[in-house]
């Protein structure tokens, strides 16, 4: 899969950051699910609410809705054009 996600991980002797390859909408939302169900400052499990309902992710599932592949969109080649126009000269009144 061409998507991904940046995950930075912040402590008080500074951050780090990972790439993780293959993670789309419909794995990220699945992910953010999951990671609910756990409260991981006591690995205790917990009845919060999914965060994206099973009919939002299977609208992604589906096709009807279309994931953005974000790595793509903004490392993708562009292009850059500079004009300069100079005009010199004095006219008589």
């Amino acid at each position: 899969m061409a998507n991904s996600v940046l995950l930075t991980l912040s402590t008080r002797a500074g951050s780090n950051s990972w790439m993780c390859q293959g993670v789309d909408a419909v794995g990220y939302m699945e992910l953010w699910n999951e990671s609910l169900k756990t409260n991981f400052g006591t690995n205790a499990t917990t009845t919060a609410p999914p965060a994206f309902s099973d009919s939002t992710i299977n609208l992604y599932k589906s096709g009807k809705l279309k994931s953005t592949d974000w790595m793509k969109a903004i490392t993708a080649v562009g292009s850059e054009t500079q004009h300069n126009l100079s005009m010199s000269g004095a006219a008589t009144r």
